[in-house]
């Protein structure tokens, strides 16, 4: 998967803000921060049992990206 797509999917989906052009590694960077927040969100919610899915696809997120990062920096 692309670094530009994997961005675009994941904003999508978690309707996260925007981001400004810049390299891939810094906007991965920002989108990662961004899902580690949410996250954090879903983790101290009340709600946690109706959000379940939501937090599973955002570990998958984070990985991925996590993943993506590591070849960008390599």
């Amino acid at each position: 998967m692309s670094v530009k797509k994997f961005i675009n999917d994941v904003k999508e989906s978690l309707g996260l803000g925007e981001f400004k052009k810049s390299n891939k590694k810094k906007s991965l960077e920002k989108l990662l921060k961004q899902l580690k927040k949410k996250k954090d969100e879903i983790k101290n919610s009340d709600d946690k049992d109706n959000l379940k899915d939501e937090l599973k696809i955002i570990n998958i997120q984070i990985k991925t990206g996590e993943d993506i990062l590591e070849k960008l920096s390599a």
